[in-house]
């Protein structure tokens, strides 16, 4: 029986050879129900949450949200991540339009074990409650 590899998600003070700085006061509590019904969606048990902005001088911003604790199915959980966002994405009403660029491609950075999943999927969103209405180009990655 192989063992189980744990790993904890942090957000340090500085990321990218220090050129982003995490931004006071922006670690918010999820609700605990909330909390709860990702991390079961997720197939998460014992789920923590860890949240982090990250700025430049200037003023890029870069975010990072995740959920930690114990994962039976890692390639299902980083699956059903992509899945429920795009559905969240589709609904929320702060967002007048929503698309994904590609799907999901599964990446292996040096350092990454062979049992962990690491995909990334582009994003194209314009807000709703912008008069010149910009297309944002993020990437998610789980």
């Amino acid at each position: 029986m192989a063992i189980a590899n744990h790993y904890r998600l942090t957000t340090p003070d500085t990321i990218l050879d220090g050129r982003y700085k995490k931004a006071p006061g922006e670690d918010k509590d999820v609700a605990a129900d909330q909390l709860s019904r990702a991390t079961l969606l997720l197939g998460v048990t014992n789920g923590q949450r860890v949240h982090a902005v990250y700025t430049t001088e200037l003023r890029k911003d870069m975010s990072f949200t995740g959920i930690w604790g114990r994962v039976e199915d890692p390639e299902r959980s980083v699956d059903m991540l992509f899945l429920t966002s795009a559905t969240a994405a589709r609904k929320d009403k702060r967002l007048s339009t929503f698309t994904w660029s590609g799907s999901p491609q599964r990446l292996t950075p040096d350092g990454l074990d062979k049992d962990t999943v690491l995909k990334c999927q582009g994003t194209r969103f314009t807000l709703a409650d912008t008069d010149d209405k910009p297309t944002h180009i993020r990437t998610l990655c789980a």
